[in-house]
């Protein structure tokens, strides 16, 4: 295609990217309005709260729900909330289109591995979100807001909240992409199986930097993070390893790293 071309077929791609994502917005006021939206995404905290208040710790009494600070804190949180919903809801049809405007350059091969690899990446994401919603946001809110000096107590607000619960589910479904970028390195040829096995203790000391710099203070949040990364960190090179034995054609082959 002419250049002329790929500026149109860019430019049509990105109109349909915006209206989709008007539209996963209003979706998402809906949900916050009518579906209790906001519920969801509180349940981590006020399920912290009900069980401190039902142990009578100091200073929770009445803690019971998300609260704001100015008149308009609610309708902004509500229109934060959507806005986030929507981007979630929209994400799907976006990458498409992203998928569409790529797809006449690559190669026949290149095609075949990158459906597997959105689909992979998608799941991988999912997963790191579904395990900080269920599993580290609720134990690290419990250890967070339960530590604190006599005669003080935790003020739930709203928006801040939004931004702590935000930024640490999706540090956790990016981190969880590591695999699928390990992967691509490994066939672009940048990193090799026995590279990342060498370098095996530099790369741990880089995930604990990581851990500390995406998750609040404390150990918990830090290792929860940590701990996955060291994870899928060895599967990744377990995957890379047999990729290099099956692009060498001998896939009985060691690949010589330890």
């Amino acid at each position: 295609m002419p250049f002329l071309d790929h500026l149109e077929e860019l430019r049509s791609r990105l109109i349909k990217c915006l209206v989709i994502l008007l539209i996963g917005m209003a979706v998402g006021l809906v949900g916050v309005w009518y579906f209790d939206l906001i519920g969801v995404i509180g349940r981590p905290l006020l399920g912290v709260l009900q069980e401190l208040n039902s142990e009578a710790a100091p200073g929770f009494e009445g803690a019971q729900e998300l609260v704001f600070l100015n008149p308009a804190g609610g309708f902004l949180f509500s229109l934060k909330l959507g806005f986030i919903a929507g981007i979630i809801l929209a994400s799907p049809f976006v990458g498409w289109q992203a998928w569409l405007f790529l797809a006449p350059a690559l190669h026949e091969n290149e095609r075949k591995f990158a459906v597997p690899s959105v689909m992979a990446g998608t799941i991988l994401f999912l997963s790191g979100v579904a395990m900080a919603y269920f599993v580290v946001l609720p134990l690290g809110l419990e250890i967070l807001v339960d530590i604190h000096p006599d005669r003080m107590g935790y003020l739930p607000v709203a928006g801040e909240y939004l931004d702590f619960a935000t930024r640490l589910t999706l540090a956790f479904g990016l981190i969880f992409e590591l695999p699928l970028v390990i992967v691509f390195l490994t066939l672009l040829g940048v990193v090799t199986p026995e590279t990342l096995s060498k370098y095996r203790r530099h790369a741990i000391v880089g995930m604990a930097i990581v851990s500390a710099m995406l998750t609040p203070a404390d150990a918990y949040t830090m290792l929860a993070m940590m701990v996955p990364m060291m994870v899928l960190y060895e599967i990744s090179v377990l995957v890379c390893k047999g990729l290099v034995r099956r692009r060498s054609g001998n896939p009985d082959a060691e690949s010589g790293a330890g």
